[in-house]
């Protein structure tokens, strides 16, 4: 077997060279990197996406997980902000006082 024939057990891919810098790399796709794709995108292709990311609910939960993070919770508008009246912050620990 040759050292750059795909094989599917061990979830390799055949060497092949990125069209825009011609590297070699054994990448599922024709780039070799998200950079090297993003060059051969025109400006109508980046539009559709952007209005895609804005105006679809995937699109907006997508971006919100990839600026926050899924586990992030946003402020409640009139919630508790800061600290109580007899706690204080010593050391980097919040401390209350009786």
């Amino acid at each position: 077997m040759a050292t750059n024939s795909i094989t599917a057990a061990q979830g390799r891919y055949k060497a092949h060279p990125c069209p825009k810098c011609q590297v070699i790399h054994k990448g599922k796709g024709p780039y070799c990197s998200k950079v090297c794709s993003n060059l051969d995108r025109d400006d109508e292709y980046k539009e559709k996406m952007r209005q895609t990311k804005l105006h679809t609910d995937k699109g907006q939960l997508a971006t919100w997980n990839l600026v926050w993070g899924e586990d992030y919770e946003p402020i409640i508008a009139g919630g508790p902000v800061g600290l109580a009246d007899n706690q204080f912050v010593a050391d980097g620990d919040v401390w209350t006082s009786d």
